[in-house]
């Protein structure tokens, strides 16, 4: 898959996109309202195509996109890296899915995370390249992990390593493109190696070269955008569906705020294809089946049914009233990462029907503040063993830290009524007594009522009771 390019205005929070280098009209628009006049490009649950985001350099503040659509983010707002330098997007440890960083021209520091999220640096922090050069990432040979490298705008020379490591130039140091240009890096021809390129902000030129070389513009010189833009390319399209595919079906991004705990997924595609052939029984089915039946309305049908779901479960604003002043009514805002899962693709083929699924990515980020009840519990909790701990860790420093917690949680949350349990009386050689209360939920209209639930537990001895005369 070759690469295609597009600009960012920072002015108006829009990224116009085509989807192949070659100059020609923009194919796509769209806006990312978000702090920050940086644009991020990168493919943030490995699905084989490229998300969006915007990085705010005073804050180090990114606040990425899952697809080429106008929204607020929806794949994680946090701060990572170092204030005041520029963000890099890549590779680095070959897993399919782009990882962040963030590289500070003044001293030509690196700090590379694993993943496009909240934490540390586990990817490394680094000295490479020249000072007051700006920072390019690429696959330059073709393993599938990503190099990094500099560009000196002031004499248009490149320094290149094949590792997002510390260490010296391997990967090339040579001159390509044009003094005050921006460098842009991506795979021109789809030949799996990254290519280099330059755009120049003040006549809104391009010049693209298909290798990580010195050498000509042999990918292509031209005019494409406007001027002084922030310079953008990836794979835009994707991988292709097979060209056998029946239907299509994707379900978007969800994007939950439950009281400060924030539940996200990447869209998820499902394709159904059919193969035909001898012993191919359920290929055979759906491939006729399909003929008389308009298989893509009906999943295009299907398709905005979701959306329109998932809107609405998105458009949930949870309250709740009560809660006393104090840590956890009104914290300091942060972003914890709780959890971060990954679901590996699927492909099942079941006598020629064949079912293909994107990867899923689900992240759980606790974010604390005024009302944000569950994140602020999360956030306490997260932090109740941080350092200075004591040379010891005994169980008394545990229970004495989890009664800090739980006297916080007793002060601040409102008192719940005990619930309505009816007495059980105890029979001779009963062990156990569990009853569940009745529940009485009201869930956005949804009723969900339940008699009390009683389990009882006898201990009846003799010969061959093992169980019931350890009881007993």
């Amino acid at each position: 898959m070759s690469a295609g390019i597009g600009f960012y205005n920072p002015a108006t929070d829009t990224f116009s996109l085509r989807n192949t280098a070659p100059p020609g009209p923009v194919e796509t628009t769209f806006q990312l309202p978000a702090p920050g006049g940086t644009a991020v490009v990168g493919d943030w649950n490995g699905d084989g195509k490229d998300d969006y985001g915007v990085f705010d350099r005073p804050t180090a503040t990114w606040s990425l996109r899952y697809g080429a659509e106008s929204g607020p983010e929806n794949a994680g707002s946090f701060t990572f890296g170092q204030r005041g330098a520029l963000p890099v997007v890549g590779d680095w440890n070959g897993d399919g899915r782009d990882d962040i960083g963030t590289y500070d021209p003044a001293t030509t520091t690196w700090t590379l995370r694993l993943g496009a999220s909240p934490g540390l640096a586990n990817a490394g922090t680094f000295k490479f390249g020249m000072s007051n050069s700006l920072p390019v990432v690429g696959d330059w040979d073709g393993d599938g992990k990503d190099g990094i490298g500099t560009y000196n705008p002031a004499v248009a020379s490149w320094m290149l390593r094949q590792t997002a490591t510390s260490g010296g130039v391997d990967a090339g140091r040579f001159t390509f493109g044009y003094r005050g240009g921006v460098p842009i890096a991506g795979d021109w021809n789809g030949d799996g190696r990254d290519g280099i390129g330059v755009y120049l902000p003040t006549a809104a030129y391009w010049a693209l070269r298909q290798t990580a070389t010195s050498g000509a513009a042999d990918a292509g010189r031209f005019v494409f955008g406007q001027r002084r833009m922030i310079p953008i390319a990836g794979d835009f399209k994707g991988p292709l569906a097979p060209a056998n595919a029946l239907a299509s079906i994707v379900l978007p991004p969800l994007n939950l705020d439950l009281l400060g705990l924030e539940v996200r997924t990447s869209p998820i595609t499902i394709n159904v294809s059919a193969d035909r052939g001898d012993g191919k029984l359920l290929g055979n089915l759906l491939a006729t089946t399909s003929t008389l039946i308009n298989v893509k309305g009906a999943s295009s049908a299907l398709n905005n049914v979701l959306d329109a779901t998932v809107d609405l479960l998105n458009s949930v604003d949870l309250d709740l009233s009560g809660v006393a002043p104090g840590p956890l009514d009104n914290s300091t805002f942060s972003a914890t990462q709780v959890l971060e899962l990954w679901v590996a693709p699927v492909h099942l083929d079941v006598l020629g029907a064949r079912v293909d699924t994107s990867p899923i990515r689900v992240t759980i980020t606790a974010k604390p503040g005024q009302g944000r009840v569950l994140g602020n519990v999360v956030t306490e909790l997260a932090n109740l063993f941080n350092p200075p701990l004591p040379d010891r860790l005994d169980i008394d420093f545990v229970n004495a830290k989890l009664q800090q917690l739980l006297d916080t949680l007793n002060a601040a949350l409102p008192g719940i009524a005990p619930a309505p349990v009816p007495d059980v009386p105890v029979s001779e050689g009963q062990i156990l007594n569990i009853t569940v209360p009745p529940l009485n939920l009201d869930l956005l209209g949804l009723l969900v009522k339940s008699s009390p639930i009683t389990v009882n537990a006898n201990a009846a001895a003799g010969d061959g009771a093992l169980l019931g005369n350890v009881l007993t």
